[in-house]
């Protein structure tokens, strides 16, 4: 409400406020009432809106109301009361109108008529009252009231009956403000409000407390009445300070005088000790974790933080998780290790490394309370698998390391904590009530998780389920035990779906994701499980495809007969059948993935079922016979449907019978310029998908179809369809030169021929794509011949480059011009017979390198140089040397320009191919260089970083392209330790994806003596390794060359 809005309906508003005041005068409903308040309040936030509230019309009625009341000794109804309250909280967070307000005892007298300070009265009022006096903590004055007189102390009170939610969470915002408000007012007022809360826990009511049981029990009615609302009103004054001073820097003055003045530690260590009753456990704990953060947080700007005491206050928070193991609270355990990972996120980053492991890895505490909440989701399988313990299950590699990593992740007390917490959790008969509350507070806590510690808990989900199907394998029985379980196991394939989408997991991060679809068809193979339960796994199909993750589809294969995609099909077609929608459409949603897949040049499996040809054949055949046009999106659907059966020649030799795609083109109406353009775009798909193989090519030539799509790339209709059509006539051109190089001249005639501008953006498209074509994938480049002798190409855009003035015209006939050039020199390079690329490496290199080298220093430095070489060459321990020299040489390369790091590299290039042709020249210094393992795993390691952080290429230097090579002569030799095996792998893959071989520098990949070419076999030899780490590393190189064979490279 605006000022002079207020003053407009000023009459109004006083009329309103006016009935107020009547004896007689009833709101039946508040709802009004709370939107006027709600209106002043949002107004109160802008400036014109500060001008209106303080319109003197409610000041005065706030007057006039307090003395009427007074006068005639009436207390307002409840919510009239309560109105009256907010209004005055409103107007009093202004200093000035506080002041002016505050004579003649206003306040006292308004808190007194609403009787705001009576147990009995209405929580409505206790609200307004406890928002009034924080009202008045927003300046000097108000404070000086508060403390000033005890009100303070009625706001304490309801704080500890909790008699609502909002009166309650309101109450403990009061005290944490006033507590933060009055430090620097009066520190002695600060330190009685601190005094007046601790009331509670002092001597007194612990010794009453000991005394009410024989067994130290403390009754639940004692708990409630004296003990447990002073806990929670302490933990969240408490955590409010640890987010305070961690997120605005505040000071820590308050939390000392709990902690220092008060042994706020000592008391709830001796509650924690008698304490029975698991929510007074988990009270007293939170509040132990909240004082072990802030002591943390304070060793850090004290800076006076040390390891042992990091330590001891770990030790202190894990000793509460051995309390409520000791004491049956499985509940509390999944609390802290939520909390534990929100406090220990907002600060672990400020406090130093706990402890360092044997393999010299630092131990976080928040890695340490991710074992204890996947404990209850292995549970299960220790307590449904019979053979868990039985050999079988450490034969398996990978379950190991990923045992063996959670290990590493723990210290010793916690992983004694972790065995008597297994030992728990076997033993209890809820067991899934308490793994559905673990992965509740995992899916809770996944906020604070990096992509490693998501990754952890993505492990422990696949080897979770795969240990129930185990058991339903070993002992079917079992079934009927799981199948009653829904929520624990809806709850798992949500969090499955949730971490792949949320943390991009794949099988880098976890080679256990290449399982994930295979035990999601296990799943499903199993025909009772409820339709709940059948919906989330068919969704987890459906993600696992997106990510590829099988192990066919993560090596972009799907051939072997026992694929699960081969089987994929018919559980799909009878999922397609269930009884429930639920269960269709996610198994439809599953068909569409894997059409939309399959796209690409993977085929799917299902597109060869025989109900898409069947059902698409009789759909064209009726909307034929009966003369009908089917709707937009049948016709795009059918479209569609149709060019993924067509890329395959079997199939489209199947329908092409009786004038099939005439038909259905003509049917559709694909060809009219007045076709949707979503029919327009499948319509070049299906035409793009005949020039897959022969007899569609044939098919294209013997028709005029492609015209369609020649005057759709002219148009420019929309970006899209623009170029889709130029891709398609690119694809034309270089699939039918070999077929019919007549018919490539009549459309190469045709697309110089037309208007100058469209045609210039497709010529321009059309080079481009076979220069990409030519250069990428060694296929023949008589099409841009054609263009360029046969039309003159490159004399006309020349000319057109000379009189073009508009600066399209120009950037597209220049476009042209660049493309011509770079495939002229390609052809030139090709007439040239460009051999001996795998011998680029030689002496006028090397010394070209040199000279460079010694060219950067100055004289006195190459003197030092020739001493600092003599010393170095008489060293024995020159290994030893030249290990430090690579750790240094890797720390200073943050300090590199990028010239420097290719420096760096070249000369580790020259070294290690010097190193083979050693070890070729004198086999029998192979045995020193078996003994320096880390001077070669550090040496091949910085390579590799200095390829990916640099991203250097063979342009930086020729010397890169051998680096492929001197690799691969490294791995020849069979008797490398793992260690180096796995770097050398690690540096092929980053080559690989350089470009890093002399064929692939080159883009072309033909020659038999080629390094890549060798390199299947011995990728082959590596997969088979008894070592994970090798197994793992050559699976990385055989997912960069998948995914590069993808690209068309």
């Amino acid at each position: 409400m605006e000022s002079n809005n207020v003053m407009q309906h000023q009459a109004k508003i006083q009329q309103l406020l006016q009935k107020f005041l009547e004896p007689n005068f009833e709101i039946k409903n508040d709802t009004y009432l709370n939107r006027l308040l709600t209106h002043f309040s949002g107004q109160e936030k802008t400036e014109v809106g500060a001008s209106g509230i303080n319109v003197p019309i409610f000041s005065e009625w706030l007057v006039r109301a307090v003395t009427f009341w007074e006068a005639n000794n009436v207390t307002p109804a409840a919510n009239i009361s309560s109105f009256t309250l907010s209004l005055a909280s409103f107007l009093s967070r202004n200093e000035s109108t506080f002041c002016r307000l505050n004579v003649d005892n206003f306040y006292v007298k308004l808190i007194h008529i609403v009787k705001a300070r009576q147990p009995e009265v209405s929580p409505s009022v206790k609200l307004g009252y406890i928002k009034l006096l924080e009202s008045f903590l927003e300046h000097k004055a108000g404070i000086q009231w508060v403390i000033g007189s005890s009100f303070w102390e009625d706001v304490l009170s309801f704080s500890l009956i909790n008699q609502t939610v909002y009166i309650t969470k309101e109450g403990y915002q009061f005290m944490s403000k006033i507590l933060q408000q009055t430090i620097d007012h009066d520190e002695t007022v600060c330190h009685n409000i601190v005094k007046q809360i601790m009331l509670p826990l002092e001597d007194d009511a612990f010794k009453l407390m000991k005394s009410s049981g024989e067994m130290m029990e403390v009754s639940d009615e004692i708990i409630q009445h004296n003990i447990n609302p002073t806990l929670l009103l302490l933990g969240d004054i408490l955590e409010h300070f640890l987010e305070s001073v961690l997120f605005a820097q505040n000071d820590c003055r308050i939390v000392l005088i709990f902690l220092r003045d008060f042994q706020l530690e000592q008391k709830i260590y001796n509650f924690m000790m008698i304490a029975q009753n698991k929510y007074l456990i988990f009270d007293l704990g939170k509040i132990m974790f909240v004082m072990q953060f802030l002591e943390l947080y304070m060793g850090v700007i004290s800076k006076n933080l040390k390891i042992a005491s990091v330590q001891m206050s770990i030790r202190k928070m894990m000793s509460i998780f051995s309390t409520n193991i000791s004491k049956g609270n499985f509940e509390n355990m999944m609390k802290f290790c939520y909390y534990g990972q929100y406090y220990w996120n907002l600060m672990g980053y400020k406090v130093p490394c706990i402890k360092v492991n044997k393999d010299n890895e630092p131990m976080s505490f928040a890695n340490q309370l991710l074992v204890l909440q996947l404990l209850p989701i292995f549970a299960i399988a220790m307590k449904y698998r019979d053979c868990y313990n039985r050999d079988e299950i450490y034969a398996d590699e990978f379950r190991d390391e990923y045992v063996q990593k959670l290990f590493r992740m723990m210290c010793e007390d916690t992983v004694r904590i972790a065995y008597s917490w297994r030992d728990f959790l076997v033993g209890q008969s809820n067991i899934f009530e308490i793994a559905t509350k673990g992965l509740i507070y995992i899916m809770k806590s996944r906020k604070y998780y990096p992509r490693e510690r998501a990754a952890i808990a993505f492990q422990s989900f696949v080897y979770a389920l795969k240990d129930v199907m185990c058991s339903i394998k070993e002992a079917p029985e079992k079934l009927n035990i799981f199948a009653k379980e829904i929520s624990f196991f809806s709850l798992l394939f949500d969090a499955f779906i949730v971490f792949i989408e949320e943390f991009q997991i794949t099988w880098r991060d976890s080679v256990e994701t290449i399982c994930v679809m295979a035990i999601s068809f296990d799943f499903l193979t199993v025909p009772t499980w409820p339709m709940q339960l059948v919906t989330k796994a068919l969704k987890l199909v459906n993600i696992s495809i997106t990510k590829y993750m099988s192990p066919n589809l993560a090596l972009l294969v799907d051939r072997t007969a026992d694929s699960v995609m081969a089987g994929l099909g018919h559980l799909l077609y009878t999922k397609l059948h269930d009884s429930t929608w639920e269960v269709r459409d996610t198994a439809l949603e599953v068909v569409c993935t894997i059409s939309h897949m399959s796209n690409t040049k993977i085929e799917s499996t299902l597109i060869t079922l025989p109900v898409f040809t069947e059902w698409i054949t009789r759909a064209v055949s009726v909307w034929s016979t009966n003369s009908v046009t089917p709707a937009t999106n049948i016709a795009t659907f059918t479209l569609n449907l149709a060019s993924l059966l067509s890329k395959n020649e079997d199939r489209f030799c199947t329908l092409n019978s009786n004038n099939f795609f005439i038909k259905l083109v003509n049917v559709v109406k694909a060809r009219r310029p007045e076709a949707a353009t979503s029919v327009k775009s499948v319509y070049i798909k299906l035409l793009s998908s005949f020039l897959e193989h022969r007899s569609g090519i044939e098919w294209m030539v013997a028709c005029n179809f492609w015209e369609d799509i020649f005057r759709l790339s002219l148009i420019a209709e929309t970006a899209d369809i623009t170029r889709e059509s130029h891709k398609f006539m690119s694809k034309i051109l270089e699939q039918t030169i070999g077929y019919d190089e007549h018919f490539s001249d009549a459309i190469t005639d045709e697309s110089v021929s037309k208007d100058l501008s469209p045609t210039l953006q497709l010529v321009g498209n059309i080079l481009q794509d076979i220069m990409e074509g030519v250069m990428f994938d060694q296929k023949d480049f008589r099409v841009a011949v054609i263009f360029l002798k046969n039309y003159h190409l490159e004399q006309s855009i020349s000319d057109f480059t000379l009189i073009a003035r508009k600066k399209y015209l120009v950037f597209d006939s220049g476009k042209v011009m660049f493309i011509m050039q770079f495939l002229k020199l390609y052809v030139s390079v090709i007439d040239n017979n460009f051999n001996g690329a795998g011998h680029l490496l030689d002496d006028d290199f090397r010394d070209a390198f040199v000279q460079k080298f010694v060219s950067m220093m100055h004289q006195d430095s190459v003197r030092i140089a020739y001493v600092w070489r003599d010393f170095l060459v008489a060293q024995t321990n020159l290994f030893e040397i030249s290990s430090k020299s690579l750790s240094y040489a890797k720390q200073s390369r943050r300090y590199y320009p990028r010239e420097r790091a290719v420096i760096v590299f070249l000369s580790l290039a020259y070294l290690l191919k010097d190193f083979i042709s050693i070890l070729k020249e004198t086999p029998e210094k192979f045995k020193i260089f078996m003994s320096e393992v880390s001077y070669f795993s550090l040496l091949f390691e910085f390579l590799s970083i200095l390829i990916e952080e640099f991203a250097i290429t063979w342009r930086d230097g020729f010397e890169a392209v051998d680096v492929m090579v001197a690799s691969f002569d490294f791995l020849s030799l069979p008797s490398w330790p793992s260690e180096v095996v796995v770097e050398v792998l690690k540096l092929i893959n980053i080559s690989m994806a350089q470009y890093m071989s002399p064929n692939l520098a080159l883009l072309a990949d033909g020659a038999t003596d080629s390094t890549v070419a060798l390199l299947g076999p011995l990728l082959y030899s590596k997969l088979h390794n008894t070592v994970w780490k090798i197994k793992k590393a050559a699976l990385e190189v055989i997912w960069t060359m998948s995914r590069m064979s993808n690209t068309g490279k």
